[in-house]
């Protein structure tokens, strides 16, 4: 009975705990299905209303609701501002584009064929009014200010740096002075496109009068009054004109100089006359060929001397690189024979 008793006791016992847990306690699995994005917004308005008495909650909503309603509201404008700066650029990247005089004049139409200009003068006030010409001069001075500071540090690297390019120059061009033979394949295509110049042949006889100097103008009693382009361009002019291959004497009387021309591109110059006889000796087509095929010889030919040279220097390399190690081994074998048995 007792047993019975106890059996019946646990049963339902057994049967109170289970109804207790179904009704009393949070089922896991009935949640199973709910999408995070639901979940994640239960979280949310959890959080928004809490610490806040129920009767608020509704006032906290219409503030919500006014704040997007407002940032709504705001994005339009936003949208409807960038439009409008988009149609004033399209606008003014029109009115570019036809031009900077049609904003400022139009053409009246007499009896429909005539067009007579007239100008905006409204435009033109307010464009060009006191005020904005003070501005334009201003922009105008500092950006002729920025170009002179611009060409002075150009001019400055440029001297600077002269002797070491000429340098430089001289040796790359080394073959084209081999195969023109001539010292200095440039300075006969000066002297050929020169060599019938009076202005510049004048001027290299008073250089060679003065040894090469090209300042020689200095010693007149006017240097003073001379302006600075006049000096600039007395300079350029004595440089070119000294550059001139010439044989010079001087004679009891005075300096004799000679154009040496007995160089290739003379020669050139000659067989394109002999072809073509409707060139002129002193003709500007004529110079502009043989200028150019001689350039062209010159040029041609150094390149190829230096992609000899290059390839000479790296076939040299390969090869001796290739010796490498036998060298090695042939050094680690007389070292072996020589100083093992010393060391």
């Amino acid at each position: 009975m007792n047993q019975a008793s106890t059996g019946t006791g646990t049963g339902t016992g057994t049967g109170t705990a289970i109804g207790a847990t179904d009704d009393d306690h949070l089922d896991i699995f009935a949640d199973l299905d709910t999408d995070l994005i639901e979940i994640f917004s239960r979280g949310q308005q959890g959080q928004f209303f809490r610490g806040i008495p129920l009767e608020q909650h509704n006032q906290r909503l219409d503030n919500l609701n006014d704040y997007l309603i407002a940032r709504a509201e705001n994005r339009q404008y936003l949208r409807l501002r960038e439009r409008e700066l988009e149609l004033l650029q399209e606008l003014q990247l029109h009115q570019r584009g036809l031009g900077y005089g049609f904003q400022y004049i139009y053409f009246i139409w007499l009896f429909g064929i005539l067009p007579i200009p007239a100008l905006h003068y409204k435009q033109l006030w307010r464009k060009y009014r006191p005020h904005n010409i003070r501005a334009l001069l201003m922009k105008f001075v500092a950006r002729t200010l920025m170009i002179l500071v611009r060409v002075i540090r150009f001019s400055s690297f440029v001297l600077a740096s002269s002797a070491y390019l000429h340098g430089i120059i001289r040796n790359l061009f080394i073959f084209s002075n081999y195969i023109t033979f001539s010292e200095n394949f440039m300075r006969d295509v000066l002297t050929y496109v020169l060599h019938d110049s009076t202005l510049m042949l004048d001027r290299h006889f008073e250089v060679m009068k003065h040894q090469g100097d090209i300042f020689y103008f200095t010693d007149d009693p006017n240097y003073n009054k001379f302006s600075m382009f006049e000096i600039i361009g007395k300079l350029i002019i004595n440089w070119i004109s000294r550059s001139i291959q010439t044989s010079c004497v001087k004679t009891t009387v005075d300096w004799e100089c000679t154009v040496m021309d007995q160089s290739l591109i003379f020669k050139f110059s000659d067989v394109l006359i002999s072809f073509f006889p409707s060139l002129q000796p002193r003709s500007f087509s004529l110079k502009s060929a043989t200028v150019g095929i001689f350039v062209l010889y010159a040029l041609i030919g150094d390149i190829i001397c230096v992609n000899i040279l290059v390839f000479s220097f790296y076939n040299i390399g390969t090869r001796v690189l290739g010796y490498k190690s036998v060298m090695g081994n042939i050094g680690s074998i007389i070292y072996n024979t020589l100083f093992s048995e010393l060391c």
